[in-house]
Order: structure tokens, then sequence, then C-alpha cells
């Protein structure tokens, strides 16, 4: 996954329930997210934002569905 955001932004919870309503939108959708902007999920400030939305934990990353 790629975020766009300015240096030092922060990302509003908002923005992680509209994309988890998207998602719900598809209720046979599912898929890991291993990696933000390059760098492993867990290693972002995303990670729990991600989790507070609907993503449960996994090894490999976050799993969805």
């Amino acid at each position: 996954m790629l975020v766009w955001q300015e240096k030092d932004e922060l990302l509003a919870p908002e923005i992680f329930q509209a994309l988890t309503t998207a998602l719900r939108r598809e209720p046979r959708l599912r898929f890991t997210l291993t990696e933000v902007n390059d760098l492993p999920v867990r290693q972002t400030p995303m990670f729990t934002l991600l989790r507070e939305a609907g993503f449960s934990s996994s090894p490999q990353g976050l799993d969805w569905g």
C-alpha cells in the first residue's frame, strides 16, 4: 500500500474507517497487507490505525477478510 502524506503529517482514523467501509462492499475479498510505503506494515504508525479499523494481525502483516 502506498500512502501520500506531508512529512510528519498525522493520518486521521477516519481515513482508515473509510477504507474498511469500501472493502466491506466486497464480502469475498481477502488479502494480507505486508508493506506500507516499502516498510513492513508493523513498523509504520499506520499499523495501529489499520488494526482499529478492522484488519487482523497475522505473522506476515495484517489480514483482511
